[in-house]
């Protein structure tokens, strides 16, 4: 018997036949073995490619020649993978990249901004790399950080503040937004100890508790040997001073600029 091709692929239909004993008739074989005789393409050895047939007649569609495709359930171009389909090109909801880190997000992939949210919204393995602030302590409570004690986020963890002006942040009553007092401090955090509050004191040379005009010195309370009165016209005297009584010795005794008035012997 010989077999139709009509292909001319050298493989015949094996539901198309002659019997003769006169040699194969023009378009005709020997053989059945072709198993789509209308294509040229198909037959037994045929190289197999990925087109959804059965090119070498063995049985098996486009066997060991499919693709891998991805799941895309988020549809932004990235698939997952760990959920894949083989196939001649991608089926819906599938594509051939496999680099999706969350496939149920559409903002989160390769080609996504990393923003700070506390997500690896690029899929490079970090989270929030490059785009979280820096926040400082703020032991005190009073809405100024220590710029010595930070941390990275993306908001104020509790105990931090975005500000790094507080010079003391174990003190509430000391930041750049207090109020400088006379205290020896620098309250308000301004590089000065108790400017334009001080108060100037006078020398107390003699101690009579009357100090010197001329000879001064700036303080929150009167240091030593000084006192807040500036009337002493004679501070190396003890018994000159406005308080003193005015006696006959050519002297100016109580500093009101008269000499022994009203003390001297008619």
């Amino acid at each position: 018997m010989y077999y139709t091709d009509i292909d001319g692929d050298g493989n015949g239909d094996p539901t198309l036949y002659v019997s003769t004993c006169d040699g194969p008739p023009v378009g005709y074989v020997l053989n059945d073995d072709d198993c789509d005789d209308e294509n040229v393409n198909t037959y037994p050895g045929a190289p197999e490619i990925c087109d959804n047939i059965d090119n070498n007649c063995d049985g098996m569609i486009d066997e060991g020649v499919q693709n891998t495709y991805y799941a895309d359930a988020d549809n932004d171009g990235y698939g997952d993978a760990t959920v894949t389909t083989m196939a001649c090109s991608p089926p819906s909801g599938y594509v051939a990249d496999n680099t999706d880190c969350n496939d149920n997000n559409v903002q989160i992939n390769p080609g996504a901004t990393e923003i700070c949210n506390g997500l690896d919204d690029d899929c490079d393995g970090g989270v929030d790399e490059g785009v979280q602030n820096t926040y400082y302590a703020d032991t005190d409570n009073d809405g100024y950080g220590d710029a010595t004690v930070t941390t990275m986020a993306c908001s104020p963890p509790s105990g931090y503040v975005a500000d790094n002006t507080d010079c003391n942040d174990n003190n509430v009553l000391i930041n750049p937004g207090a109020t400088e007092i006379c205290n020896g401090l620098d309250d308000d955090c301004d590089g000065g100890v108790d400017e334009g509050v001080q108060n100037t004191y006078y020398a107390d040379a003699d101690n009579d508790s009357y100090g010197d005009a001329t000879v001064t010195t700036m303080a929150c309370s009167p240091p030593s040997g000084y006192v807040t009165d500036n009337t002493d016209c004679n501070d190396n005297n003890v018994l000159v001073n406005p308080g003193a009584t005015e006696i006959c010795n050519g002297l100016d005794d109580d500093c009101d600029s008269d000499i022994d008035e009203v003390a001297q012997v008619p």
